[in-house]
């Protein structure tokens, strides 16, 4: 009776916990990239002045809040299968053990995947701050516009990636 329930615990919590770990360590270096490697882009456009273009509140609350609880939610919810298409079909656990979740095979996938985004959003925003900065602010592109804008883009960005890679959609 003492292993009664061992079989749904490695099949079912099993392959639940392995999917959402994964991801969760997949998807906090892609965050980093897509946020961060825009400011070295800062630094590589403004000819690497002292400047920092992310306010401090923003660099906190990056991290703490508007990053972290899409992917403890996603973290605490996600089944990419049922629990009854688990305990049916136990070839399943290996195999999204060594196919789409291995880090070594989807770690690559996730930094350009980073590194795409944060070249789109930087660029993206640079071009529409140029454009529109005189009806905006009046003469010349403020530093703290930007980062405004590009962390409010990055954040929108990263967290529609959690809600394009989550499987599992329910109320």
């Amino acid at each position: 009776t003492k292993f009664k329930y061992l079989q749904r615990a490695f099949l079912v919590h099993g392959h639940w916990y392995y999917t959402r770990l994964a991801f969760l360590v997949q998807y906090s270096f892609y965050k980093q990239m897509a946020c961060f490697l825009s400011h070295d882009f800062y630094g590589f456009y403004s000819n690497y002045s002292a400047n920092t273009m992310f306010s401090t509140s923003f660099l906190f609350l990056y991290n703490t809040i508007y990053t972290s609880v899409p992917v403890a939610v996603y973290s605490l919810w996600e089944k990419p299968f049922s629990d009854k298409t688990l305990m049916t079909w136990p070839e399943l656990y290996p195999m999204s053990r060594e196919k789409d979740r291995h880090i070594k095979k989807s770690f690559v996938p996730w930094i350009i995947s980073g590194t795409w985004h944060a070249l789109v959003v930087f660029f993206g925003c640079v071009l529409y701050a140029e454009n529109n900065i005189n009806e905006i602010c009046g003469e010349g592109m403020d530093i703290r516009y930007l980062g405004d804008q590009l962390g409010g883009a990055t954040v929108a960005v990263v967290n529609l990636k959690i809600l394009i890679e989550s499987r599992y959609w329910t109320w």
